[in-house]
């Protein structure tokens, strides 16, 4: 059952058999055609997306808002997801990526400033966030504003309160999609779409692993967005950044290049086949 937010409400609909046969499935941001009344509607046809993005699965987006906290800064994986989300962009509908610090009441500046640059150098805009204090509230409001934009990061980031800060706790869902997933026993998660500000801010489960293992070696490096400014000085033309000598990208690391970044970079590639 899906909740298919309509002009005036919201509508509980199943999708037509059709669609299942076809290999069709709604996800969150899908714009769609249905019947029938508010408890007993049909969705008839998922029109065009201009984009998705599978983790989480959503779709018509126009920023990926990458939260992670500072008082667990686990930058492998953020690396991992942002590397997921670098492979699946498209030349038509790319969408913005920034990432957002959170708890930084738990951190001081010093400490995650190296982090901050690093991510800027890549391309990346970084608001440092406390939805304890509001820091930040004002840059990324103004980062979304208008747009479709999704909140992911793992478990205990603390997406929620960032959300419930941007949204005053006033807004309702108005997009739901259920997902159940065996892990010993039955468990219902889901994402949910707010109104705010003339766009949408999606919320999404919390998730603890990717993987990244289908993007192939010769994929991963244009993940990197920050290689490619220097890549083209590598002594190579099919520098893999990892092995070669007069390796420019190598040559950047601490610099343009975060040491932290390409040392991720590498534990991918050595672990992608």
């Amino acid at each position: 059952m899906y909740a298919v937010g309509v002009s005036g409400g919201t509508y509980m609909c199943r999708p037509r058999g059709n669609l299942r046969k076809l290999g069709e499935k709604p996800v969150v941001g899908d714009m769609c055609l249905i019947t029938g009344g508010a408890e007993t509607g049909k969705i008839e046809k998922i029109l065009d997306r201009k984009n998705i993005i599978l983790r989480p699965a959503v779709s018509n987006i126009d920023a990926v808002v990458a939260i992670i906290s500072a008082d667990m800064l686990n930058l492998p994986l953020l690396d991992m997801y942002l590397v997921a989300l670098e492979a699946q962009q498209t030349e038509n509908a790319p969408y913005e990526i920034c990432v957002v610090i959170n708890k930084m009441d738990l951190s001081d500046d010093d400490k995650n400033e190296i982090t901050r640059r690093a991510y800027e150098n890549a391309g990346y805009r970084v608001i440092f966030f406390s939805a304890r204090s509001r820091r930040g509230e004002a840059e990324l409001a103004g980062a979304i504003r208008g747009k479709t934009a999704v909140m992911a990061g793992p478990s205990g980031v603390g997406k929620s309160s960032v959300i419930n800060l941007l949204c005053k706790r006033q807004a309702m869902p108005v997009g739901e999609l259920s997902v159940k997933s065996v892990r010993g026993k039955h468990t219902t998660r889901h994402a949910e779409m707010f109104e705010y500000m003339g766009g949408y801010i999606i919320d999404t489960p919390g998730f603890a692993s990717l993987n990244i293992g289908d993007i192939g070696r010769e994929r991963l490096k244009n993940c990197f967005p920050e290689f490619a400014r220097y890549a083209e000085n590598c002594r190579f033309a099919d520098c893999t950044h990892v092995n070669e000598p007069d390796c420019a990208v190598k040559g950047q690391v601490g610099e343009g290049v975060g040491a932290s970044r390409y040392g991720n970079y590498e534990g991918f590639y050595n672990a992608v086949k």
